[in-house]
């Protein structure tokens, strides 16, 4: 799935509570979508717990993010790196590395679970 949450928008507040209309003016600030954030999540967690409940088997799980929080006209000096995080079932953290590109973290998955036999790309020529 594809969520555009914490996006603009902010419509949630840290409980995950829907935020009436009324309220919404002038919150695109820092503090709300600290508050997006914090009931995102909230209701991300809840949706892995149901999952990892209801799956007859284990479940691989990719919990990526596409950029983070831009600021203002979206410069350099205020955009944070993604979320990227992952529940592998069986396997150990050493399949995949802290500064792991999402161009390489599907190659490694396919080629850990279904014998795929993707080549893994160069992190530093993925950042050029």
């Amino acid at each position: 799935a594809h969520l555009f949450i914490p996006h603009e928008p902010l419509i949630f507040d840290r409980d995950a509570n829907v935020i009436p209309l009324w309220k919404r003016k002038g919150m695109m600030d820092s503090p709300a979508y600290i508050e997006q954030v914090l009931g995102t999540n909230k209701l991300i967690l809840e949706v892995i717990d149901e999952i990892l409940l209801k799956s007859a088997k284990k479940p691989i799980i990719i919990l990526q993010g596409d950029h983070g929080y831009r600021r203002g006209k979206y410069s350099e000096n205020t955009k944070l790196s993604i979320l990227n995080a992952y529940y592998l079932p069986g396997k150990s953290c050493e399949v995949v590395w802290p500064a792991i590109s999402p161009y390489n973290s599907f190659r490694v998955i396919f080629n850990t679970y279904f014998k795929a036999n993707y080549k893994i790309l160069k992190e530093k020529e993925l950042a050029e």
